[in-house]
């Protein structure tokens, strides 16, 4: 979603936040409208002030959040398959890996918490926690391909 476009309103931008909840997304990009040289948008009336489209952004990255933390609670307790990338970015503790809905650098990852598998493989994880972004989970074993 684009928020602080030219002529949106505080209402337009309600019904946007009331949509998100509504539909509850998994996930949800935002950004704010950049003002470029020489394009139509640019010259546009209603031009909306940086604080207010951050302001925007903000909240609803907060929404999202909340959204997101929520949706992730239901993944606890499933298994899921998940394609071993490595030891985790944040600690060495951990693997890292990402399950066929978790995208490159967009979304989060899943934290291999309990369990060894080599980088490349795809193994079975039972979720154990959830948080905003990321899941965490530990190995049950390798994705056996028939």
């Amino acid at each position: 979603f684009i928020v602080g476009f030219p002529g949106e309103t505080e209402e337009a931008f309600q019904e946007l936040l009331k949509f998100i909840e509504e539909q509850k997304f998994d996930r949800v990009g935002c950004f704010k409208y950049s003002q470029e040289e020489n394009t139509k948008a640019g010259e546009l009336d209603g031009q909306v002030d940086e604080e207010t489209k951050q302001r925007r952004h903000d909240t609803l990255m907060e929404l999202q959040q909340q959204i997101s933390r929520e949706k992730h609670q239901e993944w606890v307790g499933k298994k899921i398959p998940v394609l071993v990338e490595g030891l985790s970015e944040e600690t060495e503790l951990l693997l890292q890996g990402r399950a066929p809905f978790q995208a490159p650098d967009i979304d989060g990852v899943t934290l291999i918490a309990d369990g060894q598998a080599e980088v490349g493989q795809t193994v079975w994880v039972e979720v154990t926690d959830a948080h905003d972004y990321d899941l965490v989970g530990s190995i049950l074993g390798p994705v056996l391909v028939r």
